[in-house]
């Protein structure tokens, strides 16, 4: 019985010696076990490295064109250490925190260092609210791969600035002076149009046309009675003296059109007999307070309000609103 017990007793022994070498052995290579699990791997890294938009020269289109002719260039590059496969970069136009996806394209796979550059981008519509925005390049649009870096893929690019205007605004203009006299001038035009006319570092500039009507009616303290009518027809070769400016950048708008010609004859009635006048005298269409300007907010949709005008009994309203190419 001893020495079966003994011989247990070694037996033991040696099973316990076994099992603290082998925790001693696993100790020592777990460590470098974890070291190893815990190296981070090489990561692809795409950014846009340049990136350009135009149209006809300049940083703007019109509001629903159909063919815009935008021209955007970009080059995309893997700056990691392991090669990316295939991916989108997309460019936006931003405003005030909200992006509009202006063009998309594929970019093939990249190794490291290697760059892409791409100019098929297409633009088949700018159905883009009015106004200015600046350009955003976003390489890996749709994050396909985890990036050896955390930062935004997506680069402003010296803050271009983009500008969706209207080619031209149409509608209706109103005016009425009322004279100190008792007489009242009052002033149609249901054709008008702003037509776009010129553009000069960032200021938009338009031009009045269509039809405008005066008539001329009332009754003055003497007992006179005024009455008389005309037109006059605006267009790019004849056209109305003034300017009207839009600066869709810093969203205002300024300027207006002076009449200055004489058109219609006027005929005054009056007890001690009739007399004929030249009328009306010099109508205004204000745009704006002269020398001032009025907040134009993007993404508007008609040109706001009733302009402010600086005689007294002159009054004025209109309904334009932007209108395609």
């Amino acid at each position: 019985m001893g020495q079966r017990t003994g011989k247990r007793a070694v037996g033991g022994r040696r099973a316990v010696i076994a099992s603290a070498a082998l925790v001693v052995a696993l100790g020592a290579t777990a460590p470098a076990a974890l070291a190893q699990k815990r190296r981070p791997q090489p990561k692809p890294d795409l950014t846009v490295a340049s990136g350009s938009v135009g149209y006809r020269g300049g940083q703007y289109v019109f509001q629903n064109d159909r063919d815009p002719n935008v021209s955007i260039e970009d080059a995309t590059m893997n700056v990691g250490k392991r090669k990316a496969g295939r991916s989108v970069t997309k460019v936006y136009l931003e405003h005030g925190g909200k992006r509009w996806l202006l063009a998309q394209r594929e970019v093939p796979p990249l190794r490291p260092g290697e760059r892409d550059p791409g100019s098929d981008l297409v633009v088949h519509l700018m159905d883009f609210p009015i106004g200015a925005y600046t350009v955003e390049f976003c390489a890996d649009a749709d994050h396909a791969y985890r990036e050896a870096t955390r930062k935004s893929q997506c680069e402003k690019l010296g803050a271009q600035h983009f500008t969706v205007a209207a080619a031209r605004w149409q509608g209706s203009v109103i005016g009425e002076y009322d004279t100190v006299i008792g007489n009242v001038e009052r002033w149609t035009d249901h054709d008008a149009q702003l037509l776009f006319d010129g553009y000069s570092d960032g200021i938009f500039s338009y031009l009045l046309t269509g039809t405008v009507t005066w008539t001329d009616s009332g009754t003055d303290e003497d007992g006179c009675g005024y009455s008389g009518s005309g037109s006059a027809t605006f267009t790019r070769a004849n056209r109305a003296a003034g300017s009207f400016d839009i600066d869709y950048r810093h969203e205002e708008f300024s300027g207006g059109w002076t009449i200055a010609q004489r058109i219609y004859p006027i005929t005054i009635a009056c007890p001690e007999g009739t007399q004929t006048a030249q009328g009306p005298e010099a109508p205004s269409i204000f745009a704006s307070d002269p020398g001032g300007t009025t907040p134009l907010p993007f993404g508007s949709t008609s040109l706001p309000g009733s302009p402010s005008v600086p005689a007294p009994g002159l009054s004025m309203s209109w309904a334009l609103r932007p209108a395609a190419p």
